[in-house]
Formats: C-alpha cells, structure tokens, sequence
C-alpha cells in the first residue's frame, strides 16, 4: 500500500518535469482529482467537497494548497490506514480554506513520523500569510486545516 502511494506521489511531483531539466514541482489543485483517485487505489475512504465560487490563485498559493491537501492525505496513508478522509475545499471572500479530516482510526506513527512535514508546510503557508492547524480532537482523528488569505495568492 505504501509502495503505491509513493509511485503515486512520484508521479504528481514529476508532472512538472521538462526534457531540459529536473522537475520543477508545480502540482496544484488540478491534481487533486489524481491524488484522489491514488488514495483510493491505496484503501483509503475519501470524499471531496467544494464550496464557494472557484478563482484562479497564484502558482504559490495553488502549489501550497495542493500540498496543504497532499500532507493530510499521506498522513492519513501513514498513520491511519482505514479511516475514512475528507477533503474540504472552500473558496471563501477572505481567501482559500482547506480542510482535510481522516476519521476511525488510532493516529499513530508506522514509522517514527517526527512532524517535519507539518512544520514545513506551516513555514509555506506563513510565508503567503496564511495559518496552519493541526488538529487531534481525539485519538481516532486528526484535522490538517490551512488559511490562505486571498491576497497571498498572488505569484
């Protein structure tokens, strides 16, 4: 299972590869739909919901959304294979709210997990002026929640 979804997240960051180059990860919310549909291949439940009037955001603030959604969709892989996901997407008058709650099982780390992933997320999403929260309202749940002002999605 794991396996997979990491061929699965290869693919998302090689989609902005050229012949000239490496890849130049430039994943947004267009990819959600692919790393959707490798969650589920790997066993997960996961539902997607939108809300709100769809805007084009700046390719920093739409790389940063996608890796918003991609950090809790791993982190439920991780550390709580079989819990049912969903993902949140709200186009709000102040900006981008994205939600990703995973559901039934114990969070626990496989693998010894330090939260690097999230500190580095956080320091994304600050840097557009936005706020992360990573949220354990129990131990059969955890909320990955991030703010993206609308005017910190410009670039």
């Amino acid at each position: 299972m794991l396996a997979e979804l990491d061929r699965m997240l290869g693919l998302l960051r090689d989609h902005g590869a050229t012949t000239e180059g490496p890849a130049v990860d430039t994943a947004g919310l267009d990819r959600v739909p692919a790393l959707v549909s490798g969650a589920r291949s790997a066993g997960l439940d996961l539902t997607v919901s939108s809300s709100g009037v769809p805007r084009a955001l700046g390719s920093s603030a739409d790389h940063c959304a996608f890796r918003v959604v991609q950090e809790g969709v791993t982190n439920a892989l991780r550390h709580a294979p079989g819990s049912v996901v969903t993902i949140g997407i709200d186009y709000g008058s102040t900006g981008l709210d994205l939600a990703v709650l995973s559901v039934g099982r114990r969070h626990t780390s496989a693998y010894g997990g330090t939260g690097r992933g999230l500190v580095g997320l956080r320091e994304r999403v600050t840097a557009l002026g936005g706020r992360l929260d990573a949220i354990r309202p129990d131990d059969e749940s955890f909320v990955l929640r991030a703010h993206l002002p609308a005017t910190g999605s410009a670039g």
